[in-house]
């Protein structure tokens, strides 16, 4: 997170699951449970800036050294879609002129991933 948004968290009731050398400090299912313990409706943003740099390097900003393996990021996205009706979703910071397919191509699967949780939802 920029400073800015480190900020804002920091005086939010919002709690954040830190990564470190591609793993959660923490537990995401465990934290996504004591949401859906006080919202059953969310917004989810995905930034792919927080994703590994070798399946998404062409990013408005630098992507995180050690981010969000793209098998991680489907689970999370997939435990958020099993325990929230999902209202929206954005899907930020591609960049293709950072770099090639490799970007594309993980964004397409993203997209893949939510239209599955979609699909999941609507039945």
């Amino acid at each position: 997170m920029d400073p800015a948004e480190r900020e804002r968290f920091d005086r939010s009731s919002i709690q954040v699951v830190q990564w470190r050398d591609g793993k959660p400090e923490a537990d995401v299912r465990n934290a996504l449970d004591r949401l859906a313990q006080r919202v059953t409706e969310v917004y989810l943003h995905i930034d792919m800036d927080s994703l590994d740099p070798r399946v998404a390097p062409g990013v408005v900003i630098a992507p995180v050294p050690g981010g969000i393996s793209l098998e991680d990021m489907d689970d999370a996205i997939r435990t958020v879609f099993a325990r929230f009706r999902v209202r929206a979703v954005t899907l930020a910071v591609y960049d293709p002129d950072h770099e090639g397919d490799r970007t594309l191509r993980t964004a397409l699967r993203l997209i893949d991933i939510l239209a599955d949780g979609a699909r999941v939802q609507r039945h």
